[in-house]
């Protein structure tokens, strides 16, 4: 029987997952770009639904998603 995972393994997985969302800028909005199953499913989970615009903060080494729009 497999085990359960411990939270902190859990929020971190869920974590890793969700900064692999990539975004791209067509006409002045940014939008993200494909979102694979496993992504939609956890959007699903957590009862989110699945963005389609995003909103972003840009830091010099990386992006961080401030919010999304539906």
């Amino acid at each position: 029987m497999p085990q359960a995972k411990e939270p902190k393994n859990f929020i971190e997985e869920i974590l890793m997952e969700l900064a692999k969302l990539r975004a791209v800028k067509v006409g002045g909005k940014w939008r993200l770009t494909e979102i694979s199953r496993k992504q939609r499913t956890t959007f699903e989970k957590l009862k989110i639904g699945i963005p389609v615009e995003a909103s972003l903060v840009i830091k010099k080494g990386g992006v961080w998603i401030r919010g999304l729009d539906q």
